[in-house]
This record gives C-alpha cells, structure tokens and sequence, in this order.
C-alpha cells in the first residue's frame, strides 16, 4: 500500500481536511478576541503543562 503512487493524494486531502477547522475558526477567533489575544495565548501557555499530542 506505501508504494501506491495514489497515497500521495489520500495523505495531502487527510492533512487539508485536518487544517481545514483551523483555518475556519483561527481568523474569526482572532478577532474576537483582538487586543486580549496576547494575555490569553500567554495565560494558556503559562498554566498549560507541556505534553505530546501526536497520536503513536
């Protein structure tokens, strides 16, 4: 199945499809937000402990 010249495409629409929520609700959140944006990315990153999210 790796040597399929066809996965090319099924992982490029897996990874547009996994960015395609981010790139929906980013801007208008960013907006929404507007001047609070830094002391609350900030306040996330203090409080929030470090881990890994990438699925094994």
């Amino acid at each position: 199945m790796i040597d399929d010249h066809r996965m090319d495409v099924w992982c490029s629409l897996y990874r547009s499809n996994r960015l395609t929520a981010l790139v929906r609700t980013v801007p208008p959140l960013v907006d929404a937000l507007a001047d609070q944006l830094g002391t609350i990315v900030s306040e996330f990153w203090r409080t929030t402990p470090c881990s890994e999210m990438q699925f094994r």
